[in-house]
């Protein structure tokens, strides 16, 4: 098992299973470039990893875990962005969490005109 980790043969299944990956979204009909942006930066930091495990020098490593935050960060806004073909912009994951959890915070708000730092008994 050493072995196979040392050779990198690890990292390589990952990216295989990436690059499945990739091809199922694009058979399921999802744009490439859409693809891209969501599997790159797995892919990237893989090919680090990679790297670190065969013993490649640092720039090496380093090369693609700095590559992986731009596209990292290119993500949420192609998905908060409307389809070309004219459909409902498909909600934020941020969105759909703040929605999820308005009904939880609810329950735990003061209630309507009391303030929660103030004891509930009269002044003194």
């Amino acid at each position: 098992m050493q072995a196979y980790f040392a050779s990198g043969y690890a990292a390589d299944v990952m990216l295989a299973a990436l690059v499945l990956e990739a091809a199922w979204l694009l058979a399921r009909g999802r744009r490439l470039g859409l693809v891209l942006v969501m599997l790159g930066p797995a892919a990237l930091i893989v090919l680090g990893l990679r790297a670190a495990l065969v013993g490649a020098p640092w720039p090496w490593i380093a090369l693609p875990l700095a590559l992986s935050l731009p596209i990292h960060l290119a993500d949420p806004r192609l998905w908060q962005r409307a389809p070309a073909d004219g459909s409902s912009a498909r909600p934020s994951a941020a969105g759909n969490l703040a929605r999820a959890w308005r009904p939880i915070a609810a329950r735990f708000a003061p209630a309507a005109g009391r303030r929660p730092d103030r004891a509930s008994g009269p002044a003194s």
